[in-house]
């Protein structure tokens, strides 16, 4: 009876080894070499360049300048917007727009030039690249985009919840947000139930010593 507890313990202790290997905390994941660069180290005058793109993408996207309810662009902070009278939003897929499309590009390069210049370096660019993906569907969320032309944008991640010129959510923000909250409570649900069976093994070999 004693070994078949003891060995009962030993089977829930690899259990619990193995879950514990499997879950990883919220944020672990992988990412590319570490920048500080934002979209105002764009020389001032490509920023002003941009800016008459994005506004210029912005009524073309709605169809006409008359059909523009907001389209602006600061040239100084790269704060932008662009709302459509009618239903053909292009900031709907912000991505495409200028300046996040700029941002992001200037992040990737940055991104690669801070890759070590050793045997992995190739492998560190094309995480990057394959990290930033501009253009497309899988670029990095951009916080460039405010309710105001004066407001100050996010130039490092999402703004903080009390400002008072946050820029405006975006369905995939809060899918993103969803997201984590879930693995966040993956995992303490993982650490409760690793906590309660290494109470279980502890009892069982204490009872199998008797």
């Amino acid at each position: 009876m004693k070994s078949y507890l003891f060995v009962t313990a030993l089977a829930l202790a690899f259990t619990a080894s193995t879950a514990q290997s499997n879950t990883a905390a919220p944020g672990a994941a992988t990412t590319p070499a570490s920048t500080s660069w934002t979209v105002l180290n764009i020389d001032a005058g490509e920023r002003t360049n941009i800016c008459q793109r994005q506004t210029s993408y912005c009524a073309t996207m709605c169809g006409s300048p008359s059909q523009t309810a907001t389209n602006f662009c600061n040239a100084t902070s790269m704060a932008w917007n662009c709302v459509c009278t009618n239903s053909n939003n292009g900031s709907n897929a912000t991505y495409l727009d200028p300046v996040p499309f700029a941002e992001c590009n200037g992040k990737s390069i940055a991104c690669s030039a801070a890759c070590p210049a050793d045997a992995q370096r190739s492998t560190c660019v094309q995480s990057c690249t394959n990290f930033y993906s501009c253009g497309t569907t899988k670029a990095p969320a951009s916080y460039l985009q405010t309710g105001n032309e004066n407001d100050t944008p996010a130039y490092n991640g999402p703004p903080p919840p009390a400002s008072s010129s946050a820029a405006p959510a975006s369905s995939t923000n809060t899918a993103s947000s969803t997201t984590i909250s879930k693995q966040s409570l993956a995992y303490k649900f993982d650490i409760g139930f690793e906590m309660a069976g290494f109470a279980a093994i502890t009892a069982l070999l204490a009872h199998a010593m008797l």
